[in-house]
C-alpha cells in the first residue's frame, strides 16, 4: 500500500537504524522464481515481472541505501502466517524442511 522508498522513509523518520527483515525457507528454495500478483504491488510498480527474491534482493539494497541495518531472519519453513502450537514449525526444521535445508 505504500512505495518501499516510502516505507524506508518512514523508517528513518521513525528514528530507526534496524530492520529484521524474515524469509522462508520455501521463498528461497522452492519459489524463488515465483511473480506476486499485480494487486500487490500497486504501490511498487517497479517490481512487476520480478521475482520474489529479485524484490527481497530490491528492498535489502534500498535499506542498505539508506544506511539501515538488515537483519536477514530466516523466520520458518513454510511461507505463511506463524505461531501455532500444531504449524510443525515449533524447531528450526519441519516435516517439509530438514536441518540440512536450514
Amino acid at each position: 500500500r505504500q512505495s518501499l522508498q516510502s516505507l524506508v522513509a518512514s523508517i528513518q523518520a521513525l528514528g530507526f537504524n534496524c530492520v529484521r527483515l524474515p524469509y522462508s525457507l520455501e521463498m528461497h528454495l522452492d519459489k524463488a522464481d515465483a511473480r506476486p500478483k499485480v494487486n500487490v504491488l500497486a504501490a511498487n510498480p517497479q517490481f512487476l515481472n520480478m521475482s520474489v527474491m529479485q524484490i527481497f534482493d530490491a528492498t535489502i539494497h534500498a535499506l542498505a541505501e539508506a544506511r539501515i541495518m538488515i537483519i536477514l531472519n530466516n523466520h520458518q519453513g513454510k511461507a505463511m502466517w506463524c505461531c501455532s502450537e500444531d504449524d510443525g514449525e515449533g524447531l528450526w526444521y519441519s516435516q517439509e524442511y530438514s536441518e540440512a535445508d536450514w
